[in-house]
């Protein structure tokens, strides 16, 4: 009990960010994996991320290898995003609204 007491006060001292706190209840209330639940909001959270901090996701698209270099740090942010959408399809990581409506077909009318 008392690693998982210091488990949590490392987990509420790291600050993990909004894909994190969102993978929480996506785990808890539709019994995705939470490794998957932080894959399935990741590329939602980068998005809406991205017209605060252009030049971040710019330097994550860099760091991707992508070909970013001619590109303003919106567009080269835009790309990292991108990527990461695509990268998510072709590991068969579901769209957010599919796993929801699975969930409600799993859980049966009123329900969900």
């Amino acid at each position: 009990m008392l690693g998982s007491l210091m488990d949590g006060f490392a987990f509420n001292s790291a600050v993990l960010g909004l894909v994190h706190s969102m993978a929480h209840p996506l785990s808890a209330h539709c019994g995705i994996p939470h490794g998957v639940a932080n894959a399935i909001a990741l590329p939602y959270v980068m998005d809406y991320n991205l017209d605060a901090c252009p030049d971040k996701f710019a330097r994550i698209a860099g760091a991707m290898g992508l070909p970013v270099a001619d590109l303003d740090n919106a567009a080269a942010g835009k790309a990292a995003v991108e990527f990461v959408k695509k990268l998510c399809s072709e590991l068969s990581i579901p769209a957010l609204s599919q796993r929801a409506e699975e969930h409600a077909a799993q859980a049966g009318p009123g329900r969900h």
